[in-house]
């Protein structure tokens, strides 16, 4: 006679179900292990493809670093910095160096003082010459650019170009200027050259102005020079003792051994006139 189940057995067997999985039927558990085993092949694939990636980088890495270390491997890193948007008063062109514009002009052979100690000739880049700030607040000195340029010299083959804005009937001034200490001894001539395009008006000046000393005195010459359009114009003065060729000062023999700046200045009294003048071959010569 078979025994009854109690109703303590039956709990047992309820319990064995549910935590002990004999529940499950054997195409349940037959299923269960093939996807252990499936889940086990994709790890191990999954694993020797991260080792393969792995051991591919370090054989770059050892490659690249062997070429730099032959110098036959060169990297270019290419970093845009961006630019502050600032106001730039000199060189604001975008093309500094730029050839000028065709002009027929007349040759710039021959010049006077040219065997002589070249100071300035802008044929490696502007020297610093620059519209000063002091000039900026004046309203009468109106000059708005001054950059180097190619194709338009008496020395070489660049020039500085100053681009000025003259008004009718008042007179005006461009100037450029480079503050740098120079000694001059020995040589008794300061001379330039400057160049009006062929369509400027008749009537502008030009002139040169020394700051020298320790009081930075501001002597300018006694007398301009007429500017021809479609000409080289040298523009030159007489530095050596007892020179009468600048304003209001006595010129010793200190003079031109203590000179802190040089300035270029182009002026009009009438024409107006919108455009470029050249400078170049700034010099020192011994007449």
């Amino acid at each position: 006679m078979m025994n009854r189940p109690t109703p303590e057995d039956n709990i047992n067997k309820e319990l064995s179900r549910t935590y002990f999985n004999n529940a499950f039927s054997a195409s349940d558990k037959a299923k269960a292990e093939s996807c252990r085993t499936r889940a086990k092949g994709v790890s191990r694939r999954t694993f020797i493809y991260r080792a393969l990636f792995g051991l591919a980088i370090l054989s770059l890495a050892g490659m690249s670093l062997f070429f730099l270390r032959q110098g036959k491997l060169i990297l270019n890193i290419d970093i845009k910095v961006e630019k502050p948007n600032l106001t730039v008063v000199r060189n604001v062109t975008d093309k500094p160096g730029a050839p000028a514009k065709a002009m027929k002009i007349s040759s710039p052979e021959n010049m006077p003082f040219q065997n002589a100690y070249t100071i300035f000739d802008f044929e490696g880049d502007d020297e610093g010459w620059e519209i000063p700030s002091w000039a900026m607040d004046k309203p009468d000195h109106i000059a708005t650019d001054v950059t180097r340029i190619k194709d338009i010299s008496t020395n070489g083959k660049y020039s500085l170009m100053i681009s000025a804005v003259f008004p009718a009937n008042a007179w005006s001034a461009a100037l450029v200027e480079i503050q740098q200490y120079m000694d001059l001894s020995g040589y008794n001539i300061i001379a330039t050259d400057i160049l009006l395009p062929p369509d400027a008006p008749q009537g502008l000046r030009a002139k040169l102005i020394l700051t020298v000393g320790d009081d930075w005195r501001f002597v300018e010459m006694a007398r301009s020079f007429k500017l021809t359009p479609g000409e080289w114009t040298t523009v030159y003065a007489d530095i050596s003792p007892g020179s009468t060729a600048w304003k209001r000062v006595k010129v010793d023999e200190v003079f031109s051994s203590d000179i802190r700046k040089i300035a270029v200045r182009i002026e009009s009294n009438k024409p107006p006139y919108s455009g470029d003048i050249y400078v170049d071959n700034i010099r020192a010569a011994v007449e």
